[in-house]
């Protein structure tokens, strides 16, 4: 039995005696910041902080599997179309009972009428800058379920009380006609909001209701025009109707029920209960033939749409002929956990886990840092490699996982060379809250990490702070954007800067290792985002971190759907990202990539979809260790480490940065193009040196002496 038993290691180093145990970092002070969110300070108590070493624990070896349980087969290269918005909204039915069919100003109150209990409203409004009003069934003349429009949102209430929080609608200012649909099923109740003209899904709702008796149907508000509204009872339609309703349900129903129900798709079988993907007829049908299920989601989890993953999600890790199979399926954190474990334990002279801070949910950050003969306080230049800021973009935990796995295996001499002069820390799920929540509860969740709010509706599926929108560069400078302030909208900034366990994780990370170069991994879209990507925050001049990303940019080529890696300040506006802060406060050449439209399912697609990544952390750790960078360390005469600002002669910085040493070894990184320069230095206590130099096209390593 092999056991391997790593050392905590504290700021303060190791002694002997038992080691201490694990500790969270404290809670971020409150950030003082200027008007334009400029002049903030890091806490000391942040700053000061962090839990760096190995991971604490003693562990047999990790368990593994000695092969795939199928070897996928990739016959050429997967080819990607990138496809169209399916029509997924059904035609108007012959069982519609209709109040409103013509274009009608919406004042304070419509036509009504009176269906069953069990019903279906529809209801199809045109407008031009959004409405407030209210969608009213099963209203008695004292009270009623509503779905209630504010602006760009929505909410449930019966009479004047919430049942679920404010949910904003996605692109709902971009649509001038929705059609909302609201079907009751006993004290069941969902929402449906369309893009009347496309079908495209907005939003769906699920919530549950103590009003279970007949009542009128309604509109009340005002701000647009009311088109169409209809009713239709429950377990009345026509077989003609067919499934033109596939808004999907997962509907929980206990194992004593027979085998299988008449209608569904079994996607989940647990010891107590079998879990079926329905769409909205199906569940019409299975209600109505008197069946009740115990549970209902509207949103599908990850694990109902990717075999690969409900395959592979309890099984420990897959072993390669060295290292492990990283490209089998996506990952949820344990399943992370247990292959950086494996990677500690089968590399231990170049692999280094680390437990940097927990989760809002207390889940472990893990970090590993790679590096041939990784010591403690190493004294090379750090590059940081990050995934899963967002939760629900999968894809970029396997692209950090793969770098993982190439550096430790991998023969390489340019590799070897990488891993004799950096140390890369790799940290493959910086949100593991929103990984578990997409892959384990719904699709709709995961951006945000694991934040609850305190409004007494529970805690809800799309709660959370945006990790990437809570980092103190700029926070707030975006003032009252809804999706950023609102704690519902799906970029909530937090209720401060750096308010969340996992930015503050990060933070005192790269406070403690001053990274000379970072990439962040995310999917959505393909380009490379260079700093600063806030609009009104002007760049350095020259721009160092632009033109290496160009230079990835020129090695990465196209993803295989096509389209080219582009170089942007940003897609759109946006604030708090941890590539500005990493720039401003340290210097990195931060680079955000997004990676790839989307995480695909599709092993091949997956695969090819790597490649290109792979070269742009290989080409940036190439810059840093063959090209024209130079490194040192400023230091006192008596050769202790001194803290000192850094400038390259000629850099005109415009927001007050002041880039410093490392504060263990004195340390800096600077990237420059080959020719003459002049560095700039000037020490915490007052001296101040201006050191010439010449960078041809390869490294330059100084030692600076500041004398008294």
């Amino acid at each position: 039995m092999r056991f391997v038993c790593f050392a905590l290691l504290l700021l303060a180093g190791c002694s002997g005696g038992a080691p201490e145990a694990v500790q969270t970092p404290p809670p971020a002070e409150p950030v003082a910041t200027s008007d334009q969110i400029l002049d903030f300070e890091i806490p000391a108590s942040l700053a000061d902080h962090v839990v760096v070493g190995a991971t604490l624990f003693s562990a047999e070896y990790p368990k593994f599997l000695k092969a795939p349980l199928e070897e996928p087969i990739c016959k050429e290269k997967s080819k990607v179309k990138r496809g169209k918005i399916a029509n997924n909204i059904w035609p108007t039915d012959e069982g519609d009972v209709v109040i409103v069919s013509s274009s009608e100003p919406l004042g304070t109150r419509s036509k009504s009428a009176k269906p069953k209990a069990d019903h279906v409203v529809r209801a199809r409004f045109e407008y031009r800058d959004g409405f407030d009003g209210t969608i009213w069934t099963r209203h008695t003349g004292k009270t009623g379920l509503g779905l209630k429009i504010v602006g760009d949102s929505v909410q449930f209430v019966q009479g004047d009380q919430p049942l679920t929080h404010l949910q904003p609608v996605y692109k709902f200012d971009r649509n001038r006609s929705v059609e909302i649909v609201i079907t009751m099923m006993g004290t069941e109740v969902f929402g449906q909001i369309h893009a009347a003209n496309t079908g495209l899904e907005l939003l769906t709702m699920h919530t549950k209701t103590t009003l279970v008796d007949a009542g009128s149907t309604f509109v009340t508000g005002d701000g647009a025009k009311l088109t169409y509204l209809a009713t239709r009872n429950l377990c009345g339609y026509s077989d003609e109707l067919g499934d033109r309703k596939p808004v999907k349900r997962f509907v929980h129903l206990p194992r004593q029920i027979a085998d299988k129900p008449s209608v569904g798709t079994l996607r989940e079988e647990t010891e107590t209960t079998r879990v079926y993907e329905m769409n909205a007829l199906e569940l019409e049908t299975l209600y109505c033939s008197g069946i009740r299920p115990a549970e209902i989601d509207i949103e599908p989890a990850w694990k109902y749409v990717d075999k690969s993953y409900t395959e592979y999600r309890d099984k420990p890790p897959v072993r390669a002929p060295k290292g492990f199979r990283n490209d089998l399926s996506f990952k949820n954190p344990k399943m992370v956990e247990d292959l950086l474990r494996g990677y500690a334990a089968e590399f231990p002279n170049n692999a280094s886990l680390h437990e940097i801070g927990r989760s809002y949910e207390g889940r472990p950050i893990w970090a590993l840092a790679i590096a041939k003969d990784v010591q403690p306080n190493d004294p090379r230049p750090s590059v940081l490699l990050n995934g899963a800021h967002h939760g629900n973009e999968p894809m970029s935990v396997d692209i950090v996982m793969d770098a993982i796995q190439v550096l430790l295996t991998s023969q390489n001499a340019e590799v070897q060379g990488w891993l004799d002069n950096v140390v890369v820390w790799a940290i493959p799920m910086v949100n593991p809250d929103g990984a578990q929540a997409f892959l384990e509860d719904t699709m709709f969740s995961g951006r945000k990490n694991g934040r609850a709010l305190e409004d007494g509706l529970g805690k809800g599926k799309r709660e959370g702070v945006d990790l990437n929108r809570n980092y103190p560069f700029r926070w707030g400078v975006l003032g009252d954007v809804s999706a950023l302030k609102n704690p519902h909208g799906k970029w909530y900034r937090g209720p401060k800067p750096a308010s969340e366990p996992e930015t503050q994780a990060m933070m005192a990370l790269a406070n403690r290792e001053v990274f000379a170069a970072s990439i962040s991994y995310h999917t959505g879209t393909v380009c490379i985002m260079a700093p600063y990507t806030v609009e009104d925050a002007p760049n350095p001049e020259p721009n160092d971190a632009w033109r290496i990303g160009e230079v990835l940019r020129d090695a990465m080529g196209k993803q295989i759907d096509g389209r080219p890696f582009t170089v942007r300040k940003n897609i759109y506006e946006v604030e708090g990202i941890d590539q500005d802060w990493f720039r401003y406060t340290h210097g990195t050449v931060a680079l955000l990539i997004e990676a790839h439209g989307s995480s695909p399912t599709d092993y091949c697609q997956r695969k090819d979809a790597i490649e290109p990544n792979r070269i742009a952390w290989q080409e940036l750790l190439r810059l840093t260790v063959s090209k024209s960078v130079i490194i040192g360390n400023v230091v006192s005469e008596d050769g202790k480490p001194l803290n000192a600002q850094v400038h390259v002669e000629g850099q005109a910085f415009k927001n007050g940065e002041s880039w410093k040493t490392r504060a263990r070894d004195g340390l800096f990184a600077r990237y420059v193009e080959p020719g003459d320069h002049k560095l700039n230095i000037k020490t915490d206590d007052g001296r101040e040196r201006t050191i010439p130099f010449t960078v041809g096209d390869k490294p330059k390593r100084v030692t600076i002496t500041m004398g008294n």
